[in-house]
Formats: C-alpha cells, structure tokens, sequence
C-alpha cells in the first residue's frame, strides 16, 4: 500500500504516477498533523483556508496543491509507493518577517528592521562558533 510522509507515516489508498494525488482527510491528517476543518486545513492554531480552491474534492486532499500553497515540495515515487511532502520550515505553521527584528546597532542602540521594508538591505552576520 502506498505511503504519505511528512510529520509522519500515513498509508493511502493508491497511488498514480500520473495526475493529482488525492489522500483521504483522515490519512492526511494522520501523516501531516493537518486536519480538515470548515475554516479550512488547521494544524494547532494555523488554518490554511481551502473554499473555493482545487485543494479538497469531496473529503479528498490533493496533496500537490495543499503543497504548493504552502511553499512547500512534493516527491512521488511511485514505483515504491511513496510520497514525501517537504520544504520551506516556516510553513509548519510559524511565520516570521525581517520586519520584525531589532538588532543591535554598531552605533549604539537599536535599528528596527522594519524602517527597511521595501529598500535594498545589506544585512551582515557573524558568529564566533
């Protein structure tokens, strides 16, 4: 039987090389923690809404579009029956924006990032380990 990974390991029905991947609601929430809620796709407190998209066809997940809505990637090999949904880290749920970091400045105090949104910034880290 084919698997479905990404938090975790979730069997699905079937699996074809070609064409959308559609995974049951209760697989796909057994193999990525999101679960499907009138509001939308919920894991803890993030919900992605999904009305009126291609997302979910009559309890079905499409799994390469919740993906692809999230920033995220989808690996199929079929020939093993597997599908692994992966990527960008600030999708899990988190969101975080330069615009809200406070660094301190060379100068003396502090210098709000968000006084840069929009402009060219050359921003320059370092760490002694």
């Amino acid at each position: 039987m084919p698997t479905l990974i990404e938090r975790d390991l979730a069997e699905i029905p079937s699996l074809e090389a070609d064409g959308p991947i559609e995974v049951d609601a209760e697989s796909f929430a057994s193999a990525t923690g999101w679960e499907l809620k009138p509001e939308g796709l919920c894991r803890g407190a993030a919900c992605v809404p999904v009305k009126g998209t291609d997302i979910v066809n009559e309890g079905s997940i499409d799994v390469g579009a919740f993906a692809e809505r999230l920033g995220q990637s989808v690996v199929v090999d079929a020939d093993r029956g597997i599908v692994a949904i992966g990527g960008d880290p600030m999708s899990r749920g988190h969101g975080a924006s330069l615009a809200d970091v406070r660094l301190p400045s060379v100068h003396g105090g502090e210098v709000d990032l968000a006084d840069f949104v929009g402009k060219k910034t050359l921003l320059i880290a370092w760490a002694s380990w």
